[in-house]
């Protein structure tokens, strides 16, 4: 009797192994059919779509131009010997300052000008009371009042006061940026 329960398991076992064999060569050889249909597929899709590109090669070539200008704040212009010369980008000042031959007077940049990398420009921020119009530097020292409009401008300040939490402002006559966080209330109720 315990010679019959053995033979059964042992048939059970052999049968096993060899239907899970069976089983996973059929269904390796339909996985990789359907791979490569796959393969088929998505390849005849994107060659449509290189296709529907041929003629647009200047179009891509303008808007990598466009995003390195961007991007470092420098214009590439592509050569024909497929060189590049690196043009500075202009800036146009808020105002027209360029008449009198000076530098533009400090003006509001987006976030993104101010996170990128200025090589010879500093980063600060700074804190603007808005009860009493109190400037003061990260070391919680009150700015002198001319040496706000020198930087940052009371116009510029004056955003602060129209509902904006932060702004960012660039002095190009003193290479310096400036992150300026609008706090509620005045100066001397925060420190005394």
């Amino acid at each position: 009797m315990l010679k019959n329960i053995f033979y059964v398991a042992a048939g059970f076992g052999i049968g096993y192994f060899v239907a899970e064999k069976n089983l996973r060569a059929r269904y390796d050889a339909r996985a990789d059919r359907e791979i490569a249909a796959a393969k088929t597929f998505y390849k005849s899709l994107y060659e449509e779509d290189l296709k529907k590109l041929e003629g647009t090669r200047g179009d891509v070539e303008e808007a990598v131009v466009a995003l390195k200008t961007y991007q470092t704040g420098k214009t590439e212009l592509p050569e024909e010997n497929n060189t590049s010369t690196v043009v500075p980008m202009i800036r146009p000042a808020p105002e027209s300052v360029e008449e009198k031959g000076g530098p533009a007077p400090p003006y509001i940049i987006p976030f993104d000008s101010f996170d990128e990398s200025m090589p010879d420009y500093d980063k600060n921020t700074v804190e603007y009371f808005s009860g009493d119009g109190v400037v003061t530097d990260w070391l919680g020292e009150i700015v002198s009042t001319d040496s706000v409009e020198k930087l940052i401008g009371s116009e510029n300040l004056k955003r602060l006061s129209d509902g904006t939490p932060t702004i960012y402002v660039r002095c190009e006559k003193y290479r310096q940026d400036f992150e300026v966080i609008l706090k509620q209330g005045r100066y001397s109720d925060e420190i005394g």
